[in-house]
This record gives C-alpha cells, sequence and structure tokens, in this order.
C-alpha cells in the first residue's frame, strides 16, 4: 500500500498576497474610519434635490405602468383587478 506523502509546494514571492489589513488594524477600526468620513459630510443641495427628482419619475412610471390609471385604480400595488 502506497503512503500518502506530501510535498510542500513553496508559493513564489510575486505569487504572494499582501495582507488585507494592516498591523495594527482590525476590522472595527477599519469600520469606524469609513463611518466617520460618511457621516461627518452634510447632505448637499443637489443630493436631495437628485432624490426628489428620482422619487417623482418613479411615481411617474407606477402611474404610467397601471393598465387603467390613477383615478380608477385606488391601489395600484394590488393589481385593482
Amino acid at each position: 500500500m502506497a503512503t500518502n506523502t506530501q510535498i510542500p509546494v513553496e508559493v513564489p514571492v510575486e505569487d504572494q498576497r499582501p495582507p488585507v489589513i494592516e498591523p495594527g488594524h482590525t476590522f472595527s477600526t477599519i469600520g469606524e474610519k469609513v463611518s466617520n468620513i460618511v457621516l461627518k459630510r452634510p447632505i448637499s443641495l443637489g443630493w436631495i434635490f437628485g432624490f426628489l427628482v428620482m422619487f417623482s419619475l418613479m411615481n411617474v412610471l407606477l402611474l404610467a405602468s397601471s393598465a387603467r390609471g390613477a383615478e380608477t385604480c385606488r391601489a395600484p400595488l394590488t393589481g385593482c383587478r
């Protein structure tokens, strides 16, 4: 019966990946740094205006996709049958 011997394979230096997280950091510290960047910036008028425009277009699409229109359909998400 043959024995199962494994030969260690050395990975070339250029194929080794650098560490994902540098020493001294954890997933928690990286998450805190990212959230601090996001939470410190104020909401600009451009974001509010863009949100309102897209929300309005979504509602127009919803009304246009209903077969009978908004006047006869009281609950457009249910299909109005």
